[in-house]
């Protein structure tokens, strides 16, 4: 479960350039706590996202527009609700996957030596944190992202998914375009485009009936 943070940790480490610059990493940024200069580089990971993966644009730029008139303390309040307040909407994969169960505390290990592996610096967040995982995927080789994706990524941003389909909130709009991205680089052979059932449902990888796609 994320821990509740306060206004000092406004100016954490985010993604770095080179990591925006990927899809993964461009994502991640979307899903960062919010500070100085979060317009500008939302609008660079939305560029990035529109030509790597553009089935996933059209939710992130839903995203942007929605967050656009907020204020940087309401930015900072939205996320803080959404993400540290109630623990079903934890974007840590351990959490939504293990709870606090003996495996959580395995894959924090496992992943950290990850991080380090790949040369990707830890912020104030987890390991397993959704916006470490981005960058790590982007920097694997494509056999170590298939199965990291495949058994652990996809299943807990699954549940992150469910989270939100009785909310309201942008938020919702970022995770789905992680959705379509991780199903167009991982499950799919080719681009995705929105079918006519619910968006959240597609990005599940279900129709609209809720039964495997």
């Amino acid at each position: 479960m994320t821990v509740k943070r306060d206004k000092g940790q406004a100016t954490e480490r985010r993604p770095e350039d080179a990591d925006r610059q990927a899809t993964g990493g461009a994502l991640a940024y979307a899903l960062s706590y919010p500070g100085g200069f979060f317009s500008e580089r939302l609008d660079e990971a939305l560029q990035q996202v529109r030509r790597d993966a553009p089935a996933a644009a059209e939710p992130l730029a839903a995203f942007r527009d929605a967050v656009e008139p907020l204020s940087p303390e309401e930015r900072e309040e939205l996320y803080t609700r959404t993400f540290d307040i109630n623990p079903v909407c934890s974007l840590e994969i351990g959490w939504q996957l293990f709870g606090e169960e003996y495996h959580r505390g395995a894959l924090l290990v496992r992943l950290r030596g990850e991080l380090r592996r790949h040369g990707i610096e830890e912020s104030t967040e987890l390991p397993d944190h959704l916006t470490h995982v981005l960058s790590l995927l982007d920097r694997m080789d494509s056999g170590e992202a298939q199965s990291f994706a495949e058994c652990c990524v996809i299943p807990a941003l699954d549940k992150m998914l469910v989270a939100f389909e009785e909310q309201e909130n942008p938020y919702g709009d970022v995770l789905l375009a992680v959705g379509l991205f991780l199903k167009q680089r991982f499950v799919s052979a080719s681009p995705l485009t929105p079918g006519p059932s619910p968006r959240r449902t597609e990005a599940r990888g279900e129709n609209a009936a809720g039964d495997p796609s």
